[in-house]
């Protein structure tokens, strides 16, 4: 049985407003961050962590410790995540997430899982799709090129349980993949590791997406006089999106550092111009 949360909203160290990548694309920041817009119609919000149980042993994250539960109720049940993010100019772009369905229910095309962008159907798995997702997250990947258009979109992820019988379908990493280069954009590699930090200069929102770095990550932002002004830790960074909210910070030059068990994986200057 999923837990019922009563919502409030905290900040996390990330941005409110539009980001030019999936914001907290494994919803590690939790519910009621804001980074997400939650609704359930039995539980108050679709994110989960360990406090909402395991339907038996199966209802985990893929990575970190929250996941987006859609169904697991006794009445039918409409949950959905949604923000708004700019998808850069390119020629291509792809919305990728992990899927799981360990509980399909009675199997009925109307228990279903809904992603959408701007109102309209880009991708749909339903109780039918189950043996691709039952024992495992497997990949779901959605073509958006008719979205690399470098506007703000709104990116929407709706699970349905059309019955009083339990369906249950879990999403986790969600990452927007497009071909083309973001104003500012600029990129690093250490070896296989990449990382990419964009827009620079920064005035509300620094992204960082990283690509092939396993495991966690530190970053630590210092000002010119050395000290910290801003540390946090990415948890499974492998192909995963960050969002760090610059808009506190004064006008200046500052050095984003990137860490791994104390290795300084790169350690680049960033403007902050607000």
């Amino acid at each position: 049985m999923k837990k019922i949360y009563m919502l409030a909203v905290a900040v996390f160290g990330v941005s409110l407003g539009v980001s030019a990548q999936i914001n907290d694309e494994s919803f590690e920041a939790g519910a009621g961050s804001g980074a997400w817009t939650e609704a359930s119609d039995n539980f108050g919000t679709p994110l989960c962590d360990a406090a909402c149980g395991t339907c038996g042993g199966p209802c985990v994250a893929k990575t970190g410790t929250w996941y987006a539960w859609f169904g697991g109720a006794t009445a039918v049940e409409n949950g959905s995540v949604e923000q708004s993010c700019t998808i850069p100019n390119a020629s291509t772009g792809a919305l990728r997430m992990f899927v799981k369905m360990p509980m399909p229910g009675p199997g009925l095309a109307a228990d279903k899982l809904v992603v959408k962008i701007d109102g309209t159907t880009v991708g749909t798995i339903t109780a039918l799709d189950s043996a691709t997702y039952k024992d495992n997250y497997a990949l779901f990947e959605i073509s958006i090129d008719a979205y690399t258009d470098g506007a703000a979109h709104t990116v929407r992820i709706e699970g349905i349980q059309s019955t009083a019988t339990t369906f249950n379908v879990l999403v986790d990493d969600v990452v927007l993949f497009v071909d083309g280069q973001t104003t500012g954009l600029f990129e690093f590699e250490t070896g296989d590791n990449e990382v990419i930090l964009f827009p620079n200069p920064a005035s509300e929102i620094l992204n960082l997406q990283f690509r092939n770095i396993e495991g966690d990550v530190n970053v630590t932002i210092t000002d010119m006089a050395g000290r910290v002004v801003r540390t946090e830790t990415v948890y499974a960074a492998y192909a995963k999106s960050y969002t760090l909210s610059t808009d506190k910070f004064e006008n200046g030059n500052y050095i984003v550092t990137v860490s791994q068990n104390g290795t300084v994986l790169r350690s680049e200057n960033l403007v902050i111009a607000n």
